[in-house]
């Protein structure tokens, strides 16, 4: 499965203007939310793959979520 965002970093999402201009108008500190997001990261690194949380039954049947496969397997 490939990812349009597979590029992108967290870094490069921060500085992003738009981000910014999100991050100031909800008050949120972007060092407090760049390090929230590294630590995150690095704990996504360490697991193992078959951990990842399954597509909600839910979702697989209902509205346009049953048509979209890109996020969930």
């Amino acid at each position: 499965m490939t990812s349009r965002y597979a590029g992108q970093t967290i870094d490069g999402l921060l500085n992003d203007p738009m981000t910014q201009a999100v991050m100031q108008a909800d008050h949120l500190d972007p060092a407090t939310v760049r390090a929230m997001l590294h630590s995150m990261a690095q704990r996504l690194r360490t697991l193992p793959h078959a951990t990842a949380p399954a597509r909600p039954a839910a979702l697989r049947t209902s509205g346009i979520f049953s048509r979209r496969t890109a996020c969930w397997p």
